[in-house]
């Protein structure tokens, strides 16, 4: 459905439907007070819908309902596709990449439905261009982003955002996107460095966005994706110190058993981290056991080779467990005492 919209009476380049357009068109709000107010409730219904979009973190829900745990307390302490790749493996790598990503795409698709239009209002003859064509994705797409990072259902720590972020870069630029999801692929394949390879198209992705939307007068997008690569970069900064000093994990599709924190009680642990923590306990104690067969062997061996000795007053033979010789009662200078007759606790002999 195309439409025009009237502001004194002058036409506006017809755009494609949205609800603020139809409200304003269909109750004839047209240069009015009203209209701004309609504008602004529009900003607001992509701002909230989106951010309770993006506070749907699959990362987190995905931890708890299958492993009854919590991604955030594994690894960097991040609820992304990285960090769930690095510790449940690639299977719930894809789901949480795949939710996250379908997650930006509704809030986006959204955000076009409530939002859209060539905004270039006719003000006394003058053309105005206020925020450019696409200001309800680009500040759905901002907030689906900064509901992915803090998230209001999550206590306000959710993932970097990463995945959430190229899906916008999608809705808003298809071919941005595929310039950005090259550059991402060559670095990490050369460098096994996820966090890089993600920083890199962030930052890159406004300076391409500017340049693909230049003639479209987006300035509500290239702001948007300001903010976003700035957001990005800052939850990247402890990757980027271990970058410089040389310390970042590279990527690897192989899963990382969860290690058990030292002081930590084992039975106040749930799912991975509880398997985890028996597992250590199973290994310790068969190493306590080995040591504990190896020290009894070592007393059986004892007692096979050297159960019987010379007396050296009388020249009989005497166990080594005699203190003194029967036959002559010189004292036993080889003697040992058998484990079977040493005392108990309370000082009495074991029977």
């Amino acid at each position: 459905m195309q439409f025009a919209m009237e502001t004194g009476g002058e036409a506006v380049k017809a755009a494609r439907w949205n609800l603020v357009a139809y409200i304003i068109d269909r109750f004839d709000l047209a240069g009015t007070p009203a209209a701004v107010a309609v504008v602004f409730g529009g900003v607001l219904l992509c701002i909230v819908t989106a951010y309770l979009l993006g506070s749907l973190n699959f990362g987190v829900m995905i931890s708890q309902k299958k492993f009854h745990d919590d991604i955030r307390t594994h690894g960097s302490g991040n609820a992304g596709t990285t960090n769930m790749l690095r510790t449940y493996g690639l299977k719930y790598a894809l789901l949480t990449m795949l939710g996250d990503m379908l997650k930006a795409a509704a809030a986006v698709a959204l955000g076009y439905l409530i939002f859209n239009m060539q905004t270039e209002y006719m003000q006394d003859g003058k053309l105005l261009q206020v925020i450019g064509d696409k200001p309800g994705a680009a500040i759905s797409g901002l907030f689906v982003v900064l509901g992915h990072i803090f998230p209001c259902f999550f206590h306000f720590k959710g993932g970097k955002g990463v995945a959430t972020a190229a899906v916008v870069a999608l809705m808003i630029n298809p071919w941005v996107f595929l310039i950005l999801i090259g550059i991402f692929v060559i670095v990490v394949a050369f460098t096994k460095y996820v966090s890089l390879g993600s920083v890199m198209g962030v930052c890159l992705y406004p300076i391409f966005l500017s340049a693909f939307e230049a003639q479209k007068a987006s300035y509500s997008v290239t702001a948007a994706a300001v903010i976003i690569a700035i957001l990005i970069t800052y939850m990247h900064r402890e990757n980027l110190k271990r970058l410089y000093h040389g310390e970042e994990s590279k990527l690897s599709f192989k899963k990382k058993q969860p290690e058990l924190a030292d002081g930590a009680d084992p039975s106040a642990l749930t799912g991975k981290a509880k398997k985890a923590a028996q597992k250590q306990a199973h290994e310790e104690q068969k190493k306590i056991d080995a040591e504990l067969a190896a020290r009894q062997a070592e007393d059986d061996k004892i007692w096979t080779d050297d159960k019987f000795v010379t007396c050296a007053g009388c020249g009989q033979v005497i166990p080594v467990s005699r203190r003194k010789c029967a036959y002559c009662g010189t004292v036993n200078a080889q003697y040992v005492p058998d484990p079977g007759e040493q005392p108990a606790k309370g000082g009495k002999k074991r029977k």
